[in-house]
């Protein structure tokens, strides 16, 4: 309301400035003798008239200008958000499955399509690794590419619990496997020897996971959705050669972290089929 009142009040201002204060200025000028030489008038009252008249166009042209493009460029913003908002991802952590805990990840670049997360304080190739399969309850949109950015993951029972921080390894994506609600992708951890040897020593029916995971999802419209998902998991099945895990009974959470309009050059992958 204030806000208003003052457009008001300056457009009434600008109104009697210009079409009675500067008549009315010009009027007086040629009604009177310059007080020095340089004032002394050399034009027609009505080349001054015509003169201001030009000017105060030009100034309304520029300010019409401004308006326009104020106004087109709220519209661009409209129609982005409107554009974000119908590619977005919203997903939650379902279930988490641990695998090749008998492998060692070898030649990265070249054989791994896969997200690659790396823990903190790996010195060279002397590294242990394992593969986490992820599935994502899908809540609204889809997404055909994912990238995992940092994924913190405790494991461990009643007594002990295995911290692992982790970092993504490069800027690549990687497809999403996708069915009608689900989302399903893999992420090949690199981490110390002495930790994956912790992991698997408390790979007991016991066993707890939790993990919090931050990803990028992206849409076929190249629409990144940055989220952070969250979930508690216990073991679902007692086979030491199969490492599955459900949710635990609490609702895993998600905290969005914003949108990125890509472009089709900026996902890149790490191998391309």
């Amino acid at each position: 309301m204030k806000r208003r009142k003052g457009i008001i009040i300056t457009t009434i201002i600008t109104i009697i400035i210009c079409f009675v204060t500067v008549p009315l200025g010009v009027n007086y000028a040629f009604r009177h003798v310059a007080p020095v030489d340089i004032l002394a008038a050399r034009w027609e009252a009505s080349d001054a008239l015509n003169y201001i008249a030009t000017t105060l166009a030009f100034i309304g042209t520029f300010f019409l200008g401004l308006v326009a493009w104020k106004q087109n460029t709220d519209l661009q913003k409209i129609e982005t958000n409107m554009f974000i908002a119908n590619n977005c991802c919203e997903v939650f952590l379902e279930s988490i499955q641990l695998k090749s805990l008998n492998q060692i990840a070898c030649n990265l670049d070249t054989e791994h399509m896969e997200s690659i997360v790396v823990e903190k304080g790996i010195q060279g190739c002397n590294y242990g690794s394992f593969q986490i399969e992820i599935c994502l309850k899908r809540k609204s949109g889809y997404s055909t590419q994912v990238r995992v950015n940092e994924m913190l993951i405790f494991i461990g029972d009643e007594t002990t619990t295995i911290p692992i921080w982790t970092k993504r390894y490069d800027d690549t994506f990687n497809k999403i496997a996708i069915t009608e609600n689900y989302n399903r992708f893999n992420v090949t951890v690199l981490l110390k020897p002495e930790t994956k040897k912790k992991i698997i020593d408390h790979l007991n029916d016991n066993c707890k996971i939790m993990i919090d995971i931050k990803i990028e999802l992206v849409s076929v419209s190249y629409v990144s959705t940055q989220v952070k998902c969250r979930g508690d998991f216990i073991k679902s099945n007692s086979d030491n050669l199969e490492n599955n895990f459900k949710l635990s009974g609490k609702e895993p959470m998600c905290f969005w972290g914003g949108n990125i309009v890509y472009s089709e050059k900026d996902v890149t992958a790490r191998i391309t089929a």
